[in-house]
């Protein structure tokens, strides 16, 4: 039992080795937090493709991509992984809860899909990762979650396409430190003659939908990476929407790091009705900066980065638009 167990937990990490190494989230094994054990986890075995829902008592229901896995120790290490692959037109939805005292917790959460299949293409990820450390414990936590998803079609008339990516994180920790990294790329082209193309992303990990949120006197770090593609070819009517948002709140050490980084693109034919807004903020005790670029078929707008005042809250809006009646490419006035 424990040998399936390893085989299956070594093939999760493996496939996040491969999405980090081929560029298609940051190398968040090498990011300033992240101690010796999530490290190695996430660089060491690469070459699975396996699906898995590893750790404490895991539930994967048969026939569907949802996996909940709950752990509880008071010394020990939490090792929670959860890898879902590939699963066109579905839900996949990752749920983990880790509480600890003195021990750490470790939970990895890899969604990942391609779909090929046109004209409609649909896609919903959700990840949620709860890590506390109960009777006033003093462990730490570390969270990466990376979401993929790629979808492209040829076929012929009307095209559709989807994208819906959820995130909520939550660390708690007397004196422990917290490390949350967040990566989420959405990648959507169509090719079509004089059809109706609409193309929509929307990555939410802002509340009420979703949050990053880290509280200790410990030294706590969050890095996210949201990154947004649209491509249309066509002679039809076109529409692009782009909705990412991120985050919440970081207390309560002064040294705390909070970065978002977010990236939107958007491109069609002359007539293309584009929209693109993207949503940052923060309220940290450290050091939290936000940057934000955006561009479409007429303008383009950064990298920009604001950076915040600690202890206050901070927030950054981009909006790329030429389906209102005075077209932006920027921050709104």
């Amino acid at each position: 039992m424990k040998r399936r167990r390893l085989a299956a937990f070594a093939g999760a990490i493996g496939l996040l080795g491969a999405l980090v190494s081929s560029g298609v989230a940051a190398r968040a094994d090498t990011l300033p937090g992240v101690d010796t054990t999530l490290s190695s986890l996430m660089s060491t075995y690469i070459g699975s493709s396996q699906d898995a829902c590893v750790g404490g008592t895991s539930t994967s229901i048969a026939g569907t991509t949802t996996c909940t896995i709950d752990e509880t120790s008071s010394n020990d290490k939490n090792i929670a992984v959860c890898v879902q692959s590939n699963t066109p037109g579905s839900v996949q939805e990752c749920k983990i809860t880790q509480n600890n005292v003195f021990g750490n917790n470790y939970a990895l959460i890899f969604q990942h899909v391609v779909d090929n299949s046109g004209p409609s293409e649909d896609a919903t990820q959700r990840a949620t990762i709860s890590q506390n450390m109960i009777t006033s414990g003093t462990g730490s936590n570390f969270a990466a979650i990376v979401q993929v998803v790629k979808q492209s079609t040829k076929e012929a008339g009307p095209q559709s396409q989807t994208v819906h990516q959820f995130n909520t994180t939550d660390q708690t920790s007397t004196t422990g430190t917290n490390f949350a990294s967040l990566n989420e790329s959405s990648d959507q082209s169509a090719q079509s003659v004089a059809s109706i193309q609409t193309q929509l992303s929307d990555q939410d990990a802002s509340d009420p939908n979703g949050h990053i949120n880290q509280h200790s006197a410990g030294l706590s770090r969050i890095f996210v990476t949201q990154s947004q593609v649209q491509n249309l070819t066509g002679s039809g009517t076109q529409m692009q929407t782009i909705d990412p948002r991120c985050c919440s709140v970081q207390d309560t050490n002064g040294d705390d790091v909070f970065t978002i980084t977010q990236s939107t693109k958007q491109a069609g034919n002359p007539n293309a009705q584009q929209d693109a807004n993207s949503f940052g903020t923060c309220f940290s005790s450290g050091q939290c900066t936000i940057t934000q670029s955006a561009s479409n078929n007429n303008a383009s707008f950064g990298p920009d980065t604001t950076t915040c005042t600690p202890g206050f809250p901070c927030s950054s809006s981009v909006s790329c638009t030429n389906v209102t009646e005075f077209p932006i490419c920027g921050k709104p006035d």
